[in-house]
C-alpha cells in the first residue's frame, strides 16, 4: 500500500517494503499501554509525491507496533486506556533490524 517508507528518516529499499508489507499482514492485533517513546518511527508515504505520511510507532523492546505516532499511544496510556496495536513478529523484527 505504501510506495515509500522511511525508518527513522532512512529510506527503506523497495524490496524491503514489499517484505515488510507481507510481514505486517501476519501481525496479531492486541492491546497494550505504552509509557516510553517508540524506538523506531516509520514514515509511510502512499506515493513518492505524497507530503503527509502515515506513522507507525515501533516499540521494539516491548514487541508492539502502534498505528500512529508514539505521542498518541502515550496519551491513551496516560488516560489509563489500553491502545490497539499489533504484536511484532520475527519477520518484522528482522526487516527493521536492517535499518536500526
Amino acid at each position: 500500500m505504501y510506495e515509500r517508507i522511511l525508518v527513522n528518516k532512512q529510506e527503506m529499499a523497495v524490496e524491503d517494503i514489499k517484505d515488510l508489507r507481507k510481514a505486517f499482514r501476519k501481525m496479531v492485533p492486541t492491546e497494550n499501554q505504552f509509557f516510553d517513546d517508540a524506538e523506531i518511527i516509520l514514515y509511510c508515504y502512499k506515493t513518492r509525491a505524497d507530503k503527509t505520511p502515515d506513522f507507525y510507532a515501533i516499540f521494539l523492546e516491548e514487541g508492539f507496533v502502534y498505528e500512529g505516532d508514539s505521542f498518541e499511544a502515550l496519551a491513551d496510556s496516560f488516560k489509563d486506556r489500553k491502545t490497539k496495536c499489533y504484536e511484532i513478529n520475527e519477520d518484522v523484527r528482522f526487516i527493521l533490524s536492517l535499518y536500526n
